[in-house]
């Protein structure tokens, strides 16, 4: 399942999607996200991810920024298990929260959700 949100509204544009496959370090303890994305040309884009597995209680977080050409650009994003869990190869939950400014002033805030499948790392 591939998810995106849109929103277009007051001229801007900001779309993201999680691609639906993630790399899962050796240990477990390392997730490697990405996706495609797009906002407006000047703007200054962070990224925040979260990563959860039911099946092994595994939680993970990381971070991304970019600054925003207009075109797509590919976010990658190393999340990181806390509290001492593991994940493992199988279906977890992949949610983002992306916000744009420009000038240091918010201009767009979106979050998104999708199932995402965990494959080891080659």
């Amino acid at each position: 399942m591939l998810g995106a949100l849109v929103l277009i509204g007051s001229g801007s544009a900001f779309v993201g999607r999680t691609d639906p496959t993630a790399k899962i370090s050796r240990n477990g303890h390392v997730i490697r996200a990405t996706g495609p994305l797009t906002c407006d040309i000047g703007e200054r884009l962070s990224l925040r991810l979260t990563i959860t597995q039911a099946q092994t209680a595994a939680y993970a977080e990381g971070r991304t920024r970019a600054r925003c050409t207009g075109a797509e650009l590919q976010w990658k994003v190393r999340a990181i298990s806390l509290l001492g869990t593991r994940f493992a190869p199988g279906t977890a939950q992949a949610c983002a929260l992306g916000i744009t400014r420009r000038n240091g002033r918010p201009t767009d805030a979106h979050q998104w959700c999708v199932d995402v499948t965990l494959v080891p790392a080659s």
